[in-house]
């Protein structure tokens, strides 16, 4: 577990800079998701609500914080940085996360600089719980998926707790948690922490419609198709089937 020192530069590690805010950017995306019915995702009303101030805020002069956590796969953290570099110019400290693997393959193709970030806006790094490896290739996505579900909660846990201790540099207690719909373990640690956590939902809106849905299609029938088998559950629906 890393984090960045502070920054000195003038871009997103490389990234160009952030676009002007549209109205309500204060406010978190349509895009945002999470699993209600769940009674362990309680995410989406309270994120919403503390970054909106009807919740504990921050103290007076102290700037809200959010850690930002994408799955580690580009598709993922496109996004999140764009959600990230928008919480920023409307005056939140950021926090990203990236895994351990990406970041050191960023900062061999653009260098130290890449990953410097800005001043309230810093870089941090947690183990994606694979073999370490220097290949400058993509990962195994089933193999990612399987990794960060069943090890990264103590790792973010760790970073979180380190964060808040960092009062003493500046930085800001962790005011919620902005994370991949695919990072559950995050809203666990979030949980334990006492902080709001929203899910960003990365994919299409039909995709996330379908994830929805997963219940009635096993009800129906639908899934698993004929010859086939349902081998792996999202920790965010795998409580509804545990209940049935």
């Amino acid at each position: 577990m890393t984090t960045g020192a502070p920054p000195h530069n003038s871009s997103y590690t490389g990234i160009r800079a952030p676009p002007r805010p549209r109205r309500r950017a204060h406010q978190l995306p349509s895009r945002l998701t999470t699993c209600t019915s769940n009674p362990k995702l309680r995410a989406l009303d309270e994120a919403r609500a503390a970054m909106n101030g009807t919740t504990s805020a921050p103290a007076a002069g102290e700037k809200p914080h959010a850690v930002c956590v994408p799955f580690p796969a580009q598709g993922h953290v496109t996004p999140m940085m764009k959600l990230a570099k928008i919480l920023h110019t409307r005056g939140f400290h950021v926090t990203f996360v990236n895994s351990e693997y990406n970041h050191r393959r960023l900062v061999r193709s653009r260098g130290p600089s890449a990953v410097a970030g800005l001043p309230g806006f810093r870089f941090a790094t947690i183990p994606d719980g694979l073999p370490e490896s220097d290949a400058d290739a993509t990962q195994d996505t089933a193999s990612l998926c399987y990794s960060t579900m069943t090890t990264c909660l103590p790792h973010f846990r760790a970073l979180l707790a380190d964060l808040n201790r960092r009062a003493a540099d500046g930085v800001p207690p962790v005011s919620c948690v902005v994370a991949d719909g695919c990072l559950t373990f995050s809203v666990d640690a979030a949980a334990e922490l006492g902080v709001p956590c929203a899910l960003l939902w990365t994919a299409s809106a039909c995709g996330a419609l379908a994830y929805h849905h997963l219940c009635l299609f096993i009800d129906k029938g639908i899934v698993p198709l004929k010859g086939h088998s349902l081998v792996l559950l999202s920790p965010l629906y795998r409580d509804q089937f545990d209940e049935s």
